[in-house]
């Protein structure tokens, strides 16, 4: 596979539709549903740009600057959970894992970043 292909294939493992299911037992009622659906979206807005733009700036792109993407899509989230407190336990974990996989094929090892955590150890607050 072709650096862009292989970047579109990690949107496969997108672990939004399960998200909800995890707040089931916390919050109820249609408008708390709609509340984690609409960050749901937000979230996976927030993943889709980061794809978009290492895709542009292409697989020989310099280090830095793929890792800048990733620094403008991790702080978003944090100013996303700032507001909105949806990254918790189980949601952190799916993301740092699609954070590890879009990295990894985006040509960073995500052994390379926080001790061997992944890229998002660089700048989340969840």
């Amino acid at each position: 596979m072709n650096y862009s292909t292989t970047l579109y294939a990690t949107k496969h493992n997108y672990p939004f539709e399960r998200w909800p299911t995890y707040f089931e037992d916390e919050k109820e009622g249609e408008k708390e549903n709609a509340f984690v659906h609409e960050k749901c979206g937000k979230v996976q807005h927030i993943m889709d740009e980061l794809i978009e733009s290492l895709i542009e700036m292409g697989e020989m792109a310099p280090i830095k600057k793929k890792e800048r993407r990733f620094e403008i899509a991790i702080k978003a989230l944090n100013n996303l959970d700032q507001k909105a407190k949806i990254i918790e336990n189980e949601v952190a974990t799916d993301l740092i894992d699609l954070f590890n996989t879009i990295s990894y094929s985006a040509g960073l090892n995500p052994d390379d970043y926080g001790d061997g955590e992944g890229i998002t150890s660089e700048w989340r607050f969840w």
